[in-house]
């Protein structure tokens, strides 16, 4: 099975060095030099005792032994002595070690992002001076005559697509130069309005983050990208269901959200699931973008919700996802799962990183596919579990992988060489599958991780489908859900 192709980073078995876990043992090993030394001091203060002293009139060759084996263990290059420099001294040679890693870390993010910004500004100067380059750029998005747009490459777009699928490095670096795109746009501006062009370079985002804050603090004043963060819940439907088997579970509950006929509303699955000693806890399944105009609709899973989730901003596809689960029952303190695909995981990351939303909500895990986040400010309190596919370009969009951290996994397969038809739900409900039978130690103990939300002995579950629309017109944002009707 190609899918089964998996490369895991992070987790258990990740290989990358905490410098939070080297500053910590640095400390550590000093304060062992310094309690060595506070031992060292006691010991000579033994030897001479007084006590100790007055035996030598009774035994002079047993006080002579006395003072040599103390000796021994004072001085020597096995002493305390010896022991005490070599412990503090190795601890602030690594706490050293430690700001020169950060400073070299720094460095060199910081070339990378001026090389990336330096290639963007000239790929779009460049197409600027070869107008071809820029008909490649207009081919890769079509709209369609209906309110939901399809995304279709173009054979020559879809031939650049497929290298980039082919080469995720070169993927990764494409992204990161979106921003130095936007500055080679700002110069282009210049050439008309000099002073335009000079307060748009100036404040030209140095990342995609901050690229898209900036998208979204605009859309505020623009009909573009408008996002008010308030839905109008519909009728909710509960049904009872099996908890969920795995990850393949998990993922396929969360594709068939594509499948359910809501209208011009969006979409959410929430399940409870209760284990036999009466303890509970939540899943909620988001889906991706199912709307591509750049002017906000009633439909909340949108382009306007892209940007302004990867911006790390509440939209309202996180207010329905909030909603839904607060309705359906969820108290905090009993954990949440929240799971998606495409914009879904970009949303369930942006609220794993809310402190906002995790007053409300206890939000323990994140699983995610085919979704750019590895900028999101995710705590280490939240365990994350990251499916992509090499030739899904949807994740590298944001210029940067996933860290590698111990609560961080991400699962790389394999999904045929067509990158649109990597990035499908379907795709990744069977990399999901590999991911339940895998050995690879991080993939392990992600799924041991994830067992609470899912199927166990005596365990049972309920699901409610939540529709909600965008409210358009909402004079003041907030996540109080409007009265349906």
């Amino acid at each position: 099975m190609e899918e089964a192709e998996l490369v895991v980073r992070g987790g258990a078995g990740g290989t990358t060095a905490r410098l939070e876990d080297l500053e910590s043992a640095a400390e550590v090993l000093i304060e062992a030099g310094q309690a060595l030394t506070g031992a060292a001091v006691r010991l000579g203060d033994l030897a001479l005792d007084p006590v100790l002293l007055a035996g030598y009139l009774r035994s002079p060759l047993t006080g002579l032994a006395a003072e040599a084996a103390l000796a021994g263990c004072l001085a020597g290059p096995h002493g305390l002595a010896a022991g005490a420099l070599r412990l503090g001294g190795l601890g602030t040679a690594l706490r050293a070690a430690v700001g020169i890693y950060r400073a070299a870390d720094a460095a060199a993010q910081h070339a990378l992002n001026v090389l990336s910004a330096g290639a963007g500004t000239g790929a779009v100067l460049g197409a600027a001076a070869l107008p071809g380059l820029a008909t490649l750029g207009a081919g890769l998005v079509a709209f369609g005559s209906d309110d939901s747009a399809r995304w279709m490459p173009r054979p020559m777009a879809r031939r650049v697509l497929a290298y980039l699928a082919a080469h995720p490095g070169a993927g990764d670096r494409v992204g990161a130069a979106l921003p130095g795109a936007a500055r080679g746009l700002a110069h282009l501006v210049g050439a008309l309005s000099a002073p335009l062009g000079l307060i748009l370079v100036a404040a030209s985002p140095p990342d995609q983050r901050r690229l898209t804050r900036v998208l979204s603090v605009v859309g505020e004043a623009l009909p573009w990208l408008n996002e008010s963060r308030v839905v109008r819940v519909g009728p909710i439907t509960r049904s009872s269901a099996a908890p969920p088997s795995g990850v393949e579970d998990l993922i396929a509950r969360t594709a068939a959200l594509y499948e359910v006929p809501a209208g011009s509303a969006g979409v959410v699955r929430v399940e409870r699931v209760t284990a036999a000693d009466g303890s509970r806890s939540w899943i909620a399944m988001i889906p991706g973008t199912q709307a591509w105009p750049p002017r906000a609709g009633v439909q909340p899973f949108d382009l306007t919700a892209d940007v302004n989730a990867i911006a790390g901003r509440t939209t309202a596809a996180s207010s329905l996802v909030t909603i839904g689960l607060q309705q359906a029952g969820a108290r905090p303190g009993e954990p949440v799962l929240l799971v998606g695909h495409s914009l879904g995981g970009i949303v369930a990351a942006q609220m794993a990183a809310d402190p906002v939303v995790r007053q409300r909500l206890s939000i323990t895990h994140v699983v995610t596919a085919g979704s750019p986040i590895g900028s999101m400010p995710v705590p280490r309190e939240v365990q994350v579990l990251a499916l992509e596919h090499t030739a899904d370009v949807v994740p590298w969009t944001e210029g940067r992988r996933n860290p590698d951290r111990l609560n961080w996994v991400t699962v790389q397969g394999r999904a045929g060489p067509d990158p649109v038809a990597a990035h499908e739900a379907a795709r990744y409900v069977r990399t999901g599958a590999a991911v339940d039978t895998t050995p690879e130690p991080s993939a392990v103990r992600a799924r041991e991780q994830l067992s609470g939300f899912l199927a166990r002995p005596g365990s049972t579950a309920t699901a409610w489908v939540v529709p909600g629309d965008r409210v358009l017109d909402a004079a003041h944002p907030h996540l109080t859900p409007v009265p349906p009707g």
